[in-house]
C-alpha cells in the first residue's frame, strides 16, 4: 500500500513539476552559455552544427560529476541529458579542451527534492561515506533521517540547531535518501549515492 501511495504521489508530483530544456550551442571552440544554472530534472540539449565536437561530463574525466554524461565526437549532432542529481557538473569537448571548450552546469536542489526548509548545497555527491549539508540560515531542532531507496528507515539523527550538517552514511554502497527538518515542519529531501 505504501508502495503504491508513494508511486501516485510521484505521478501526480511529476504532473505538477514542468521541467525545462536548456540549450547549449557549440560556436566556433566555444559553448554558448560556458555556464548554466538549471534545476534538478531539467534537460540540457547541446547542438553543434557546425565542426567536430563532442560533450564528455564522464565521471572518468570529471571525478566530481554526480553522474556521467556525452557523447562521442562527429559533426552536425544534438546531445540531450536529464540531470537528475543536484551539484556542480564540468564538462568538455576532448577535441578542443585545451583550447578553453569547457561549460559548467550547476544542478540546484529545488522543487521535489526541498519544501520549506532551503538547502543551500549538500556534497560531495557521490560519496564515500560523509556529507556535509548547508543551510541557507541556522534552524532549531534539526532532524536528520536516513532511508533506503526502497523507503526503509535506517537512522534519524537529531541537532540542536545548526546551519552547517555533518552526516555519515555507514551504509553499503547505494542510492539513499536523506530527509532534513525541523519543529516547525519545514522538510526537505534529497538524493544520495554512496560509493
Amino acid at each position: 500500500m505504501k508502495s503504491l501511495l508513494l508511486i501516485i504521489f510521484i505521478c501526480i508530483s511529476t504532473l505538477c513539476f514542468s521541467q525545462t530544456n536548456h540549450q547549449i550551442v557549440a560556436a566556433g571552440m566555444t559553448w554558448s552559455p560556458d555556464s548554466l544554472t538549471i534545476v534538478h530534472g531539467d534537460t540540457v540539449t547541446w547542438i553543434n552544427s557546425t565542426g567536430t565536437h563532442n560533450v564528455n561530463g564522464t565521471t572518468a574525466t570529471f571525478p566530481n560529476n554526480a553522474e556521467s554524461f556525452g557523447n562521442t565526437v562527429d559533426t552536425n549532432w544534438t546531445y540531450q541529458h536529464v540531470f537528475n542529481f543536484g551539484g556542480g557538473y564540468d564538462y568538455q569537448c576532448d577535441v578542443h579542451a585545451g583550447w578553453g571548450m569547457t561549460g559548467f552546469i550547476e544542478v540546484s536542489v529545488t522543487g521535489l527534492e526541498t519544501a520549506l526548509l532551503n538547502i543551500v548545497d549538500y556534497y560531495p555527491n557521490p560519496t564515500n561515506k560523509d556529507i556535509t549539508i548547508e543551510l541557507d540560515r541556522i534552524y532549531n531542532n534539526i532532524s536528520v533521517k536516513l532511508s533506503s531507496i526502497n523507503g526503509q528507515l535506517i537512522s534519524i539523527n537529531e541537532y540542536g540547531s545548526a546551519s552547517k550538517i555533518y552526516f555519515e552514511i555507514e551504509e553499503p554502497s547505494g542510492i539513499y535518501f536523506i530527509e532534513v527538518s525541523n519543529k516547525e515542519g519545514q522538510i526537505a529531501k534529497l538524493k544520495v549515492i554512496k560509493k
